[in-house]
């Protein structure tokens, strides 16, 4: 019986860290990509707001800033600032966050307006 109750405590704590979405926390602060003479660089913070930048062989192509919030495992977010046309300020989006960790995460895009 003791071991059984045991097991029902370690199953639920793994289900119940499984099915946990993302967190403002997890999410907040500088996240950095490079990878083929690409780069790209988002700073969350919490706040609400965002700062970011896009780089090609060295050279920034994109910046930009705007607002984010957190629902679940939709990461919700406006530009306010755009160097980039075809995103102009105003432009919102929405990204499915899949998976987080103190060292990367990986989301995909669900909609953008």
């Amino acid at each position: 019986m003791k071991m059984k109750i045991a097991l029902s405590i370690v199953f639920f704590f793994l289900v119940s860290s499984a099915i946990a979405g993302p967190t403002v926390a997890q999410l907040t602060g500088d996240w950095r990509y490079a990878e083929d003479g690409h780069s790209c660089e988002n700073i969350f913070y919490k706040d609400g707001t965002f700062t970011g930048k896009v780089a090609l062989q060295g050279r920034v192509v994109w910046e930009y800033a705007g607002t984010w919030s957190l629902s679940g495992d939709v990461l919700s977010y406006r530009y306010t600032k755009s160097s980039l046309a075809r995103i102009p300020a105003g432009t919102a989006g929405k990204d499915k966050v899949i998976e987080i960790s103190s060292v990367h995460y990986i989301m995909t895009p669900t909609a953008m307006s």
